[in-house]
């Protein structure tokens, strides 16, 4: 099993991709974290820009899951939320996520209208269910487990900002706070971390970093670990052999 590490969210992308070239298809997503991440894509989708087009949005590490439900990837993943993160209430959400100028769903919740990608009209839509609530459910067939640190520990970097509401705050404060993760029991085909460091406190970052990866190893066993802080993506020397670890 590949654990990758990253900083920024978004350059788990490059990681995901190389799985799907290497036989990971159709997969269920299952995502930690104090932020659903689900924000639209405020310009045209360009698959071979998408990389870069992140890199250069202010908001690019909350909007990398829906071009994977876009593309047909991804239909349906969990967000398990941290009990201090309430942006969507507990529930099932079926939804259709495409084009209209950019990303959009046509779920009316005022989180996605808050963040300015609601839209009734949609372009070559593709169907998602999105599961939200504090515990896990077994996922069916492949997944992948991606976790950011923020969902133990969350500050709020950026103050007010319009287009991402009042963003969560909480979790633990020392290390001695940080709380147990509760994961699912089928093994993953790929686990991708985000540090997310400025969300994750500066001060935690490596403790919960390790008490994580030591959870991982506990709940699926040994696994290749892959850090990539600078968001290099996957080095040519490990394509041909990705996911058979």
């Amino acid at each position: 099993m590949r654990v990758v590490v990253v900083d920024e969210h978004h350059d788990v992308l490059p990681w995901i991709h190389l799985g799907l070239r290497r036989g990971l298809g159709v997969f269920e997503l299952v995502h930690y974290d104090a932020h659903p991440d689900l924000g639209g894509l405020a310009v045209p989708f360009q698959p071979r820009a998408l990389i870069d087009a992140l890199d250069e949005s202010e908001y690019g590490i909350s909007e990398w899951i829906l071009p994977l439900v876009y593309c047909g990837h991804v239909q349906r993943m969990q967000w398990v939320r941290p009990s201090f993160a309430r942006q969507l209430a507990d529930g099932i959400y079926e939804m259709r996520v495409g084009s209209n100028g950019g990303l959009k769903v046509d779920c009316d919740e005022n989180y996605f209208k808050i963040d300015g990608c609601y839209s009734p009209r949609l372009e070559n839509p593709k169907e998602f269910r999105l599961d939200v609530g504090l515990e896990p459910s077994e996922p069916e067939g492949a997944w992948v487990l991606d976790v950011c640190l923020d969902y133990f520990a969350c500050e709020n970097p950026i103050g007010e900002d319009p287009r991402c509401g009042e963003l969560p705050v909480g979790g633990a404060r020392t290390a001695a706070e940080i709380a147990p993760i509760r994961l699912p029991k089928t093994k993953p085909r790929l686990v991708t971390v985000a540090r997310s460091v400025g969300y994750t406190p500066p001060h935690l970052a490596d403790d919960i970093q390790t008490t994580l990866l030591r959870a991982i190893e506990a709940a699926y066993g040994p696994f290749t670990l892959h850090l990539d802080l600078e968001g290099t993506g996957p080095p040519d020397s490990i394509v041909r052999h990705f996911l058979r670890v």
